[in-house]
């Protein structure tokens, strides 16, 4: 059996995945539940919304398990074999199931076909933001487990802008995002920060406060659309360094230019003064030996030994 066989399905609490999920599903709705494990969440949509549901699986036993509960359920992987069932669906349902996959982009494309012309999925997946994980990073840890954010199964890993990216180029525009929440205390945060010598400022509540920290798992659909070509965000902090490292490369270089220019202009400033205060030296030079200033001067010096005698009288 798989890590999930025994989840259970609780529809009094709202602030879950699956709850939030069954809402979208429509009743009486066609429903492929891919990765179905032992078809709990199958069930429930045949017993309380009236659906037809098959699933798809790879676990032998939560296959044979999922069989008791659901109309038909066929073992395929859905990334390396081919898609052979006998029905399109309203609902193609991909719970906490996407991040499994290796290769999303291509196995999203491929369950395309899965759906009819106006066939929506609806998937769940966590949030790898979400604020426990950041202070578990911040510590230096990485703790996998057998479920949650850290699943060891996990493969890929998104945040909001990834689920955005994945899902347009695999040819689905997104037609409702929502959250599931699960909020980090203040205090118990702050507990996490004071291990690595930190404390909770302004910025940090107001980061602990924001949707993109609190929110667990993203839940949405989305429907065939145009291919987008959505360039991965730049958002770690190793390419916000490089980008930075890059444009002050740039605006170094620049001013660099600017200084060395600027350098040649007051180079040939310094060498034409130069040049012109040896002309006014030699100048100076020429006329101490010239015959007029020779006796401008010898007489200047009479005229000083004059008054001076005239005072002495």
């Amino acid at each position: 059996m798989s890590n999930y066989s025994s989840s259970e399905f609780n529809l009094k609490d709202t602030n879950n995945s699956w709850t939030k999920t069954f809402d979208m599903i429509p009743p009486g709705s066609s429903v492929m539940d891919i990765g179905c494990s032992s078809g709990v969440f199958g069930e429930a949509l045949i017993k309380q919304k009236k659906c037809t549901v098959d699933g798809i699986e790879i676990d032998d036993d939560d296959i044979k398990e999922a069989r008791k509960k659901l109309r038909k359920v066929y073992k395929i992987n859905v990334e390396t074999d081919s898609l052979d069932v006998d029905d399109k669906y309203d609902v193609v349902f991909m719970g906490d199931v996407i991040e499994h996959l290796a290769r999303p982009i291509e196995a999203l494309k491929k369950i395309r076909s899965l759906l009819k012309p106006d066939g929506v999925l609806i998937f769940s997946m966590p949030n790898i933001t979400h604020m426990s994980v950041r202070l578990m990073i911040l510590k230096g840890n990485i703790e996998y487990g057998r479920t949650g954010l850290l699943d060891e199964t996990h493969l890929h890993f998104y945040n909001k802008e990834e689920v955005y990216r994945v899902l347009n180029a695999a040819g689905y525009k997104i037609t409702k995002f929502d959250y599931v929440v699960r909020d980090v205390p203040l205090d118990v945060a702050a507990e996490e920060l004071s291990e690595v010598g930190l404390k909770p400022t302004k910025e940090f509540r107001k980061l602990l406060q924001s949707l993109n920290a609190a929110a667990y798992q993203f839940i949405g659909s989305a429907k065939p659309g145009p291919h987008v070509n959505q360039a991965l965000p730049i958002k770690s902090p190793l390419d916000i360094t490089d980008k930075h490292i890059s444009n002050w490369r740039k605006q170094n270089k620049n001013e660099y230019k600017k200084l060395e220019k600027k350098h040649t202009e007051l180079k040939n400033v310094y060498s034409k003064v130069k040049q012109e205060h040896k002309e006014a030296q030699s100048e100076v030079i020429r006329l101490k030996k010239s015959r007029v200033v020779r006796l401008y001067l010898k007489g200047s010096k009479l005229t000083k030994r004059n008054e001076k005698g005239k005072k002495s009288d």
